[in-house]
């Protein structure tokens, strides 16, 4: 019974990290600090609102190429270019085959041409994580660079305090007692360290 709670409690620890992904659009759960969702076109800076929405489509070469470039425009809150870049695609298994056959080709994917495959050629997209706590199965996240910063306003999960399992037993009415105990939370606050598509539905 101890080992089950146990895995119950990082299965529970994994929906938690991925909590800040799961209303990133939500406009009633997902509202943060700044009064939009986590992917949003109107996040307020500075220097007027900026976005870190991508179009509402489906994983394809174009979707992908769209990003890459929306993501390289990235500015900070006064408006200045960062140079941000592509870090990773976070999506579900559903939508994991299709995403690494357009990025491992080495040709222009599903086309009669002897294009180049544009995103393979120049690293675009390194790396590819699919998880399979995302509820909805057509979004996904464009983790950025903002993450190598390691300032802790990326993708962060805080363990406040580790997991740890009590077992007694009660000789009175031959009761075994087990108790298991974590706390921990996650946050993504710098909204620029990952880009979101709300994908085709």
């Amino acid at each position: 019974m101890m080992k089950e709670l146990a895995y119950s409690a990082r299965q529970t620890e994994e929906y938690i990290a991925h909590a800040p992904l799961q209303v990133a659009v939500d406009a009633v759960n997902g509202i943060r600090a700044d009064g939009v969702p986590l992917g949003s076109a109107s996040h307020p800076t500075a220097s007027g609102l900026q976005s870190n929405l991508l179009v509402s489509a489906n994983v394809s070469e174009l979707a992908f190429e769209n990003a890459v470039i929306q993501i390289g425009y990235t500015r900070n809150g006064r408006g200045f270019l960062i140079n941000v870049l592509p870090k990773c695609v976070i999506l579900s298994p559903e939508s994991g085959p299709e995403t690494r056959r357009i990025l491992g080709s080495p040709l222009q994917w599903n086309a009669q041409t002897n294009n180049i495959n544009v995103l393979r050629a120049t690293g675009a997209l390194p790396e590819v994580i699919e998880t399979p706590y995302l509820v909805s199965k057509d979004d996904y996240f464009i983790q950025t660079s903002i993450q190598n910063l390691d300032n802790g306003e990326g993708f962060t999960f805080w363990e406040r305090s580790g997991l740890e399992t009590r077992e007694d037993s009660n000789w009175s009415n031959q009761a075994s007692l087990i108790a298991i105990w974590f706390r921990c939370s996650a946050s993504i606050i710098d909204w620029r360290s990952v880009y979101v598509s709300p994908g085709a539905t």
